[in-house]
């Protein structure tokens, strides 16, 4: 048992620590981000189903991927259930009013897979997440419903946990999402009874199958056979889609501590702690939206009673905001290093908006140094037991500034990670989620490697070791000696030329060849903001010719 005041002691350490130890980033880690459709509060502006709204819809999910993609996010949970309705093509459920304007009614295009086909081009994963008990008002309009299964509860109506027939329900839904949609992974959301249950109508139910436990044991086998009835169907379709569920913050009470008597286990019936024991969960992600002795101490008892499997707390990231309780950023930030440096698999953001508007700079906060760089998503689902294949056969090839890695394709490889390796002995990953064996740097000279890498990871995240090969400076002598000398100020975000008038306009390029900048050269001065990473300068000299520099932005 650990009391109150050891608790208070490891977070005091933790703290004291953090206000002079800079932290590195993982190279794995899950970042996850909550896009919210219900009522529409991430996604989308406007419901409707005409051309003109629904290429706005499009058009605004393209732009929100795009920033979570640059703020190095590896996983989005899209909202695919809220309230009995859904956003993609069912025979058992109505498509939702929040997207087309009217229950029932479907646009045109497909949302989920949409959005799926939108993550993957980005080299993110996405995560179907179902809204599982809340109905609404009105039962949700629900096709298949049996008599029962539906209880009304101050004003709203609920799927009801204690009916036999819930659990095959909800499963039959989960696996219409994984047979039909190429999702990595299906997120529980709700996967619990109603708040402040006192009073709550199941008494008849309880009677009929209690079979002689307690009312409140009871209620945990239900929504634990549930989850199971999910997970099962899920693994038998697609092993390698991931399951979790966004639990209550709080396990339980911490003995020692106050009872804040709003936890998963005796609140809201939710015995997460055996799910994770019976291996019904890859990963739990506890939506802890608290701060100080609120979330550190629950961090740690989390991670104490995980049996092993991954905790991604989720961080409420809205809580900064002016008209919720206006929390300083430091605040997610410290949460953020907390988590990592005592054993947590990542973190998950709720939710996109919050985090898109940047409101106190959360968004470049999180961009340019929480998630400064890219990271792998740990290999979470332990019982494939699989290994994969390192990767053979780099090559390098350079000709006149452009420069490409090739290797040989490696068997169940799903896709390839790109890794630098510096003269300090440090390894970054520069690029995940490469999906052929082949990739165009366009940049001659390498200033900040000494050698590449790559290596393989399959459907299930295993990655295999890294191969790597050598940066040789002298391959580049031929074209590297007509380069003009360039300097970058880190302090002023300006680039220095000589010679600048050879040459007409320059154009800035990150790893994975998108372009940061480009202008016109008009002196020898060139000012710039970019976020801290790797970029290839290219120049365009007036005969036509063009010179290609690398450099880093610390």
């Amino acid at each position: 048992m650990i009391d109150k005041t050891l608790y208070k002691l490891i977070i005091i350490i933790f703290l004291s620590f953090f206000s002079f130890q800079v932290f590195s980033q993982p190279v794995k880690e899950m970042r996850c981000i909550w896009l919210t459709t219900n009522w529409r509060l991430d996604w989308p502006s406007k419901a409707g189903v005409s051309t003109q709204i629904e290429k706005l819809q499009k058009n605004e999910l393209i732009a929100m991927l795009d920033k979570i993609e640059q703020m190095n996010i590896n996983v989005v949970f899209f909202q695919v259930r809220a309230r009995g309705e859904i956003m993609f093509k069912s025979s058992i459920e109505p498509f939702s009013a929040f997207i087309s304007g009217k229950s029932g009614v479907s646009t045109s295009y497909d949302p989920l897979q949409f959005a799926v086909q939108e993550c993957h081009k980005r080299g993110m994963e996405c995560h179907a997440w179902m809204v599982c008990m809340p109905l609404g008002k009105n039962g949700g309009n629900c096709l298949s419903l049996k008599k029962g299964m539906i209880t009304s509860y101050k004003g709203e109506q609920f799927l009801e946990p204690g009916h036999p027939f819930t659990a095959g329900y909800l499963a039959s839904v989960a696996s219409e999402i994984v047979k039909n949609y190429d999702v990595d992974g299906l997120h529980l959301d709700y996967i619990r009874y109603p708040d402040k249950i006192k009073g709550y109508p199941d008494s008849k139910l309880y009677s009929k199958y209690g079979s002689g436990m307690s009312l409140e044991d009871w209620r945990r086998k239900n929504i634990s056979d549930i989850v199971y009835a999910i997970y099962d169907n899920v693994k038998r379709i697609k092993p390698w889609v991931k399951v979790s569920s966004a639990t209550l913050g709080r396990l339980d009470d911490i003995p020692g501590m106050k009872a804040y008597g709003w936890n998963a286990y005796n609140s809201a019936y939710q015995d997460v702690e055996r799910w994770l024991g019976d291996g019904k969960q890859d990963f739990i992600v506890p939506m802890m939206y608290y701060n100080e002795e609120l979330f550190y101490p629950y961090m740690i008892d989390w991670l104490r009673k995980n049996n092993g499997k991954a905790v991604v707390p989720g961080l409420g990231v809205y809580r900064i905001e002016k008209n919720d309780s206006n929390w300083d950023v430091s605040e997610i930030e410290n949460q953020t290093y907390f988590s990592r440096e005592f054993g947590a698999s990542g973190q998950a953001l709720y939710r996109a908006k919050n985090v898109l508007d940047n409101q106190k700079d959360i968004y470049y906060k999180f961009k340019n140094v929480l998630y400064e760089y890219p990271a792998n998503i740990p290999s979470l689902i332990h019982e494939t037991g699989d290994s994969i294949s390192n990767v053979e056969d780099l090559k390098i090839s350079a000709q006149y500034g452009n420069e490409s890695l090739t290797w040989s394709k490696v068997e169940n490889a799903y896709y390839y990670s790109l890794y630098g390796f510096d003269e300090n002995g440090k390894i970054y990953l520069l690029h995940s989620k490469v999906t052929s064996n082949y990739f165009s740097f366009n940049f001659l000279e390498n200033d900040a490697f000494i050698k590449l890498g790559v290596s393989a990871s399959d459907r299930y995240n295993n990655e295999s070791d890294i191969s790597w090969i050598e940066l040789k400076q002298k391959e580049f002598k031929d074209y590297s000696h007509c380069f003009s000398k360039l300097f970058y100020d880190n302090n002023r975000n300006v680039l220095s030329l000589e010679d600048f008038s050879k040459y007409t306009s320059i154009s800035i390029q990150d790893v994975g060849g998108n372009i940061c900048f480009r202008d016109q050269i008009k002196s020898d001065k060139v000012s710039l903001s970019l976020s801290k990473g790797f970029y290839r300068v290219q120049l365009s000299l007036r005969d036509g010719k063009i010179e290609n520099k690398w450099f880093a932005v610390e």
